[in-house]
């Protein structure tokens, strides 16, 4: 947990000064975040769409502790509803934002959901589902400072490929998907491998307040 990263820091030759100044620029960003007015004009969707993707990301801060720093809009691939991703502040301290897909048509989005979660593609069914999958690719890399902490993970991740929890997965063969589709059928108490279970504990259950 936090005590480890703390003895980890001093390890690489950090001060306890410096990692209380990122702790508390940390806390200071954990997560009061709510979809700005420019992403929401910009993707179109209607209000209600909007309150079900702040209150999910709410909800998601709740049950862990996540430090997402930003949400941004942008025109992503034509498949692509989120996507998360890991940059370096200007402090050269690793943050995480969340990307809106502007270019996706947010009126058919639960639509779109509800069928590929029964046709078995998707291990979500709503949007909260939606965003604890993309929560699940940030809550891993919260003890990475640096951007090579973060590729030395992404690579152990992306190698813990679990096969059978989703079709979308299996066409992936991605061990950080594998992580983010066992985590939301996790939430929602669907049976998961117990290698997935494993992961679940060791990178995403440290951080369950």
């Amino acid at each position: 947990g936090e005590h480890e990263a703390w003895l980890d820091y001093l390890d690489k030759g950090g001060t306890t000064e410096e990692w209380n100044k990122l702790k508390g620029q940390k806390q200071l960003k954990s997560m009061k975040l709510s979809m700005p007015e420019e992403v929401y004009k910009k993707s179109k969707m209607n209000k209600e769409t909007r309150n079900k993707i702040d209150s999910a990301i709410r909800k998601l801060e709740r049950e862990y502790t996540i430090y997402l720093h930003k949400i941004e809009g942008e025109e992503l691939g034509k498949r692509d509803i989120f996507i998360t991703g890991g940059y370096i502040g200007d402090d050269g301290v690793l943050r995480h934002s969340l990307v809106i897909n502007c270019s996706r048509d947010f009126q058919q989005l639960e639509k779109d959901m509800k069928l590929l979660y029964d046709r078995k593609i998707m291990a979500g069914k709503n949007i909260e589902d939606y965003i604890a999958h993309e929560m699940a690719h940030i809550i891993p890399f919260q003890n990475c400072i640096n951007a090579n902490d973060y590729n030395k993970l992404n690579e152990e991740l992306k190698s813990d490929y679990i096969e059978g929890i989703s079709g979308y997965l299996d066409k992936k063969k991605d061990g950080r998907e594998s992580l983010a589709e066992a985590f939301v059928r996790y939430r929602n108490g669907e049976d998961i491998p117990e290698e997935s279970m494993k992961l679940i504990s060791k990178f995403i259950l440290p951080w369950k307040r």
